[in-house]
């Protein structure tokens, strides 16, 4: 039915009331308002905090974003009396930040997110681009940006090529994501390359059918985000059973334990010798492969709404007593 016509009902607010923002709000709601109806009506505020990048490492977002960030959880502090988190990193860097700005900081709990894709049917079917048809690749899911480290993955692929440490007929490196901030440069290169413009391929757009097709045909899966709250792509890709190559920074960590090979994300030698080497080891990598399928237990969606709402009713019940 239309928006409009959505029956509804006027919240209470009072003690008793736990109002939830579902967070990516900070650029059209009035945190200081809300503030002044808090301390007018005394309900109980609980956030979802997803990572506070922009404040830790401004040199990694967009730079006009870096300030209004910030001013939202400065402000965001003084609200919140509860925050849920998506990983532990993500919960020990939102209070630390809160300590710092507030002696009484408010509690803060954590939930996975879910890493199961949309079940596949009939209006869901994919093909996989001629460019990979025939051949073996590794994949990278995420948006093209700075904090995202493609420029550190092109470079040790470059050096895969030049060494001739993979087979330039058969081996492929795919980034799978949206054109991000500050990264002309790097796609100029990637286009103008001679050396790795025919093995890198770049795809956006792509609908979930395609993604799931590429999960499950692709070598492996590398993640060597410079910062993550929690990283969404390394958990799917452990979800249908796939080898991973993962930078050790930010939350990624705690995803796929020693399942996981970690690297640093800022030592390309040792990315191109990892990427090289499993492209040329593929026992190794179905022995991988296999114990991932074997001891790595995703978290669906469904599982991570059941948990957030458990920890939520808890709240509610301790607010209300």
């Amino acid at each position: 039915m239309p928006f409009a016509e959505i029956p509804h009902a006027v919240a209470n607010l009072d003690a008793d009331t736990l109002l939830i923002s579902g967070g990516l709000d900070w650029d059209f709601k009035d945190v200081r308002a809300l503030a002044a109806l808090k301390q007018k009506y005394q309900f109980r505020y609980c956030t979802i905090v997803y990572d506070i990048i922009a404040i830790l490492y401004p040199h990694l977002v967009v730079p006009e974003l870096s300030p209004i960030l910030t001013n939202y959880f400065t402000d965001l502090v003084t609200l919140a009396d509860y925050a849920m988190c998506i990983s532990e990193r993500t919960r020990q860097d939102w209070t630390r930040f809160c300590r710092e700005h507030r002696a009484d900081a408010g509690h803060a709990y954590v939930f996975p997110l879910g890493a199961d894709l949309p079940t596949a049917d009939d209006s869901m079917q994919a093909d996989l681009p001629d460019v990979l048809r025939g051949k073996q690749f590794a994949l990278f899911v995420s948006t093209i940006e700075a904090r995202k480290n493609h420029r550190m993955l092109y470079e040790a692929w470059d050096r895969c090529v030049r060494s001739k440490m993979i087979d330039s007929e058969r081996d492929r490196l795919v980034f799978v994501g949206r054109r991000g901030w500050g990264v002309n440069d790097l796609m100029r290169e990637l286009a103008a390359n001679p050396a790795t413009r025919e093995t890198l391929i770049v795809l956006n757009h792509v609908p979930d059918a395609l993604l799931r097709l590429l999960y499950q045909h692709c070598a492996f899966v590398a993640f060597p985000s410079l910062y993550e709250g929690y990283g969404l792509p390394l958990a799917e890709a452990l979800a249908y059973g796939k080898p991973c190559i993962s930078s050790n920074a930010g939350s990624l960590s705690e995803i796929g334990g020693d399942l996981v090979v970690r690297i640093d994300p800022k030592d390309t030698t040792r990315w191109a010798d990892a990427m090289a080497h499993h492209l040329r080891s593929p026992q190794e990598l179905e022995r991988m492969g296999a114990r991932i399928r074997a001891e790595f237990r995703p978290v669906t969606w469904d599982q991570t709404a059941a948990q957030f709402f458990n920890t939520i009713k808890a709240i509610g019940s301790a607010t209300v007593g």
